[in-house]
């Protein structure tokens, strides 16, 4: 029998293990990959602090600045730095510039591979340092593997875990409120297991919003705390889906109204406000989410989960709340709503809550 992959760390214990490597000295490469921006920009932050320490010329570019230069990117790559021997070259939005030209690899990747010795013309910025950020990079991808074998560092900067697992459902023990709870000691806030918990629900899965949050608390009495913040959180489509095709009626009728009201954070951090875009992603998630749970239903099997990922657990999880009967009669209710959109009925939030009430599986 194959032996299971190790399990990977979470960002924020992945950032700890960064830092304590960057104590024993700096290495050729870095790669920040995935769509949390916080994450990746904590990533960035404790090397190039290492690197400032070591005296390197610090270069950075964003592949997604109007201004951003590949020419000068390339430049910068080459040889030394003019007033320092080595350079420390960042490259944000670097999936932009990663990507390949035809059938050729794109200039960035040629030369990321030489410089690391991964190509022709290898070592030639030795003792420099490169830092990849991107919010989607293959960890199998040449340019990871290139990082990998010169001793490298790859980050994976994933969104945290924000809703409990059903083999779990203790919203203590949630990624987000773990976060939250580490960053308030971060701000000398001592938060209770059930105050991080409202943190985390009333603003949402937005890492910097959540420290904006314990800086407000920071001024704030204990005994005013929930009144200080508010409720700041717009959730996000996908989330939205889950709980409608849980049945989770209470929190979905939320989580409907907060985004037809804010809208809906995309992985950049920017808010959308587009309804039609919400709509699209809202019946397209609950769509796939459904004949998932049709298909898994009517299978003798199909409940049982192929492997520990907890993406598949929770899928296996989902398909046993309903039997396959009402899994199709779900399917039939969104087959309605999407064939209005189509007739040029758009639908709105009332048509989302009385799928919200139709499908609860909650009093």
């Amino acid at each position: 029998m194959a032996a299971r992959r190790a399990r990977e760390a979470d960002p924020m214990t992945q950032l700890t293990e960064l830092a304590h490597g960057l104590d024993a000295g700096l290495q050729p490469a870095y790669v920040m990959r995935g769509e949390e921006r916080y994450f990746r920009e904590k990533g960035i932050g404790l090397v190039k602090q290492k690197a400032e320490e070591a005296g390197l010329e610090l270069c950075a570019h964003d592949a997604s600045d109007p201004d951003f230069n590949q020419h000068r990117l390339l430049e910068d790559l080459s040889g030394a730095g003019l007033f320092a021997t080595a350079r420390c070259v960042i490259v944000r939005s670097a999936e932009k510039v990663l990507k390949k030209s035809g059938k050729d690899d794109a200039p960035l990747v040629r030369k990321v591979l030489a410089n690391l010795g991964a190509g022709e013309g290898g070592g030639e910025t030795s003792g420099s340092v490169l830092v990849l950020a991107a919010t989607s990079l293959r960890a199998d991808s040449k340019v990871a593997k290139a990082v990998a074998k010169c001793g490298g560092v790859l980050v994976t900067c994933r969104k945290l875990w924000d809703t409990p697992p059903p083999w779990n459902p203790d919203p203590r023990s949630v990624e987000l409120v773990g976060f939250v709870r580490r960053r308030a000691s971060k701000f000398k806030i001592q938060l209770s297991e059930s105050e991080a918990v409202y943190v985390a629900a009333a603003t949402g899965n937005d890492l910097y919003a959540i420290e904006d949050q314990l800086e407000k608390l920071r001024h704030v009495p204990a005994a005013e705390r929930r009144q200080a913040l508010g409720w700041e959180s717009a959730g996000n489509p996908f989330q939205l889906a889950d709980q409608l095709v849980r049945g989770d009626s209470r929190r979905a009728l939320l989580g409907i109204e907060s985004l037809f009201r804010k809208g809906f954070q995309e992985s950049d951090g920017k808010r959308n406000l587009d309804r039609a875009a919400l709509t699209a992603i809202l019946t397209g998630s609950l769509r796939r989410l459904v004949r998932d749970g049709a298909a898994r239903s009517s299978s003798p099997d199909g409940a049982e989960p192929a492997n520990s990922s907890r993406g598949e657990k929770d899928a296996a999880a989902r398909a046993q709340l309903r039997p396959h009967a009402e899994w199709r009669r779900l399917l039939d209710e969104l087959a309605d709503v999407e064939r209005r959109a189509k007739s040029g009925a758009d639908p709105d939030a009332n048509d989302f809550a009385l799928l919200a009430l139709s499908w609860s599986r909650t009093s």
